[in-house]
């Protein structure tokens, strides 16, 4: 946000080359100094997928997610300028997209869950300071989030091009827009 850091993950060797990585590296994250692209700090993770890295407001902190099964997704906030691990936790299921609030206290997970006969999706919203759960969601399936800039409403894409409108608050669907009533 604020142009200081790029975050760069390279868990593909392509990529690692490209960089000056060690060929090594399985994969990982870099923040660098945007300007000189010099690299501030680095992260070994799990050489698996990278679905989600993330700057929070102000460019303060960045969420990352990494894992290359369901069983060891983790989504991990990091200080962007120190590469200081804040918090992590296992993610219940795939996860689709994280986002700040506005103001950097709470972050908003979504993610989605396969079972035998049916799938499902969760909103979770968690405490960036004491890495406590605020609320929890289980909704149809769906992608995308989004929050609005007051911080007061979750936006979710649902099935057949709907979105829902969440409380950011409690985790209350407040409201659930169809597709067609899209302009």
């Amino acid at each position: 946000p604020d142009g200081k850091y790029l975050a760069v993950t390279h868990s593909n060797q392509n990529i690692r080359e490209n960089l000056g990585i060690d060929a090594s590296t399985n994969g990982g994250l870099q923040v660098r100094e945007t300007e000189t692209g010099k690299v501030v700090w680095e992260k070994n993770l799990n050489p698996g997928a990278f679905g989600i890295v993330e700057f929070g407001p102000y460019g303060r902190q960045l969420v990352v997610h990494s894992g290359s099964s369901i069983a060891d997704s983790c989504v991990r906030v990091y200080e962007a300028e120190t590469g200081l691990e804040v918090w992590s936790t296992p993610v219940r299921g795939y996860l689709h997209d994280a986002v700040f609030s506005p103001d950097g206290q709470r972050i908003f997970l979504s993610s989605w869950h396969s079972f035998a006969a049916s799938s499902s999706s969760r909103l979770d919203c968690w405490n960036v300071k004491d890495q406590s759960s605020i609320w929890s969601a289980v909704r149809s399936v769906s992608s995308g989030l989004a929050i609005t800039r007051d911080g007061s409403q979750v936006l979710t894409g649902g099935p057949s091009h709907s979105i829902q409108v969440w409380d950011a608050a409690t985790g209350e669907q407040l409201e659930e827009i169809m597709g067609d009533q899209v302009d």
